[in-house]
């Protein structure tokens, strides 16, 4: 341990009273219980164990940020006690929010972002949807106007030398616009 740890540790253990705010490197993150272990130099012996990734440790909701390891984070003691969390971070992996009954994550690592477990797939992009949709509209509108009005010839029925359809489709397609899908709440 070099000296500079060494000092800081016995600074911690003898004066207990003060809050301290130190400047620690992340030596591993466990993201289950939302804590991580600390050096005072980087790649050093974490000599802080299970730091708080959130200020609030009776609540499992809120805002959970979890650092990448071997950034720099400031730590700051809570109430002059052996209980430290993270209050400024340098580089995130990931970044969550838990609330009752919906979550939010962010993966810096993987660049995603995703809510609620991300059971639903993607987010639709819109704009390709209705296109395509349109597409396949028109299609249909045009195949129901040809079968409409299309004749037989040479086909005799009753008294006419030609025939045309026995039965006409009814009823119109309604063309599809962005309204009809988007929620504009959720953005990407």
């Amino acid at each position: 341990m070099s000296k500079k740890s060494e000092k800081l540790r016995e600074l911690l253990i003898t004066d207990t009273q003060k809050p301290k705010v130190l400047l620690c490197y992340v030596s591993s993150v466990d993201e289950t219980n939302a804590s991580c272990d600390l050096a005072f130099e980087p790649d050093g012996e974490p000599l802080l164990k299970e730091v708080s990734l959130k200020s609030v440790i009776d609540n499992a909701n809120g805002i959970i940020p979890t650092p990448e390891i071997g950034s720099k984070v400031l730590v700051e003691r809570v109430l002059g006690g052996e209980y430290y969390t993270i209050i400024k971070f340098d580089k995130l992996s990931k970044l969550k929010y838990i609330g009752t009954g919906n979550s939010f994550i962010i993966d810096f690592e993987k660049e995603e972002s995703y809510f609620n477990e991300g059971d639903n797939g993607g987010l639709i992009k819109i704009s390709g949807l209705v296109d395509r949709l349109n597409k396949l509209e028109n299609k249909v509108k045009s195949l129901i106007s040809k079968y409409n009005s299309h004749v037989h010839p040479g086909v005799t029925t009753g008294g006419s030398s030609t025939a045309s359809t026995s039965s006409i489709e009814a009823g119109r397609l309604k063309t599809t616009v962005r309204g009809d899908f988007e929620n504009e709440k959720v953005r990407h």
